[in-house]
């Protein structure tokens, strides 16, 4: 634990909230375990009014892309990189619950880092697979997140329309990857890519350093301002000891780490909703129209209602979707319920997004103001891990419904 001493130095108060958690999890009541979520994105919240700064998300519109890795060391001193991995490896062991609080800040105050994607999702990993073999590269990887120094970037997702899968095969040197794979997020920030290919019909989990692989990427700025990329293999020799686990156990973590991660983007999209509502709302009370505050026009008001009502329900299912994971519900029950919330909160987040921009008229438009930035957000964590309708088509799934959505429901309006 001496890389939780060295943190902790930095960081007190996570590291306090951190011990209260563990505590909780014997003797105390939810409400007492409220107090402290709140308390732990508050904690998050002051951090960020001081050091994250959205002037750096219009670097975009050069066609840079905002990613700090200055703001990344930052992050790791805080701790939260390290949040979800285990106790053992020397992070927090904190619940996905304490996760979704942090999340929420992040998408509040439009942190580009990929905190969920490259530090929390790859944690799910650690946690199934630290008691193997190889114990000692995850706890290698660790390090790197407890000073931001080292970091890793997940490649599961399925590859462009057209293009075929990530596949390996055996060769005298190790491992021979063929194939493509998309949804990689922010690889400037990473030194290693964890890659899963099919290996023999099963799921294989490979670690790849990204220098080897650079040549063969395609890579673009996104609208929140981190990057995506897609990776092209053909004929790509791994060494042996590259491969870290193989068979139904990475299955099970991928699709693990998926379900973790739609929870952490919901809670991103209900901070980010939020804060375009609180904004947009700060402007209808200072701009005035025929010589009154546009907030007290009925339109007004009214539309304003409509998305406090769509946050409101999004957050409700979110933390429906997070009691269902505590309780240890059926995996089906659990898939449905995460789906709704992320399906809810994408919807919610970009309705927030849309009025915004539409309230503040044609400034909203403009590239110097900020409510064209959530928007922009809002999109782009929607499209994370699956939109909206994609959300949806899970969640008919899982529940066994034989009939569509219809293209204005939402996923909770059919369980209730």
């Amino acid at each position: 634990m001496a890389m939780a001493g060295c943190c902790q130095a930095k960081a007190p108060l996570f590291w306090v909230l951190q011990q209260r958690f563990k505590s909780m999890a014997l003797h105390t009541a939810d409400n007492e375990q409220a107090d402290t979520l709140a308390l732990l994105g508050d904690t998050a919240h002051a951090f960020l009014v001081q050091e994250q700064r959205k002037d750096r998300l219009r670097s975009i519109d050069t066609g840079r892309a905002a990613l700090d890795a200055n703001f990344w060391r930052q992050l790791a001193a805080q701790g939260w990189l390290l949040l979800r991995w285990p106790e053992a490896q020397g992070g927090s062991g904190l619940g996905v619950e304490a996760a979704c609080a942090i999340a929420e800040q992040l998408g509040r105050h439009l942190v580009p880092e990929p905190v969920v994607a490259n530090a929390m999702m790859p944690a799910v990993f650690a946690q199934l697979f630290e008691r193997h073999a190889n114990a000692a590269i995850w706890q290698t990887l660790a390090n790197g997140y407890a000073d931001g120094s080292a970091t890793l970037a997940l490649a599961w997702q399925p590859p462009p329309v057209g293009q075929a899968p990530m596949q390996a095969t055996r060769s005298a040197q190790g491992f021979v990857l063929q194939g493509s794979v998309g949804g990689m997020v922010a690889l400037a920030l990473a030194q290693q890519l964890m890659l899963v290919a099919q290996l023999d019909a099963e799921p294989a989990l490979f670690l790849l350093n990204t220098a080897a692989i650079t040549p063969n990427l395609q890579t673009q700025t996104t609208s929140d301002g981190s990057t995506l990329s897609v990776l092209n293999l053909a004929g790509f020799v791994a060494p042996a000891h590259a491969l870290l686990a193989h068979g139904p156990a990475v299955q099970h973590a991928t699709a693990q780490a998926r379900q973790e991660g739609c929870l952490m983007t919901a809670a991103q999209l209900l901070g980010n909703g939020e804060a375009a509502l609180e904004l947009t709302l700060a402007y209808l009370r200072t701009r005035e129209q025929f010589g009154r505050p546009i907030g007290s026009f009925q339109a007004m008001q009214h539309a304003a209602v409509d998305v406090r009502i769509q946050l409101n329900l999004a957050r409700a299912s979110l933390q429906a979707a997070l009691a269902k994971q505590a309780l240890g519900e059926s995996d089906q029950a659990q898939a449905a319920m995460t789906a709704a919330a992320k399906a809810r909160a994408g919807d919610a987040a970009i309705q927030a997004g849309r009025f915004g921009v539409q309230a503040h008229g044609a400034m909203g438009f403009t590239a110097e103001c900020d409510i064209g930035l959530y928007l922009k957000a809002a999109l782009r964590l929607n499209a994370f891990l699956g939109n909206a309708r994609e959300q949806r088509s899970h969640y008919v799934a899982c529940m066994g419904l034989t009939e569509p959505l219809a293209p204005d429901a939402t996923a909770h309006e059919v369980s209730t």
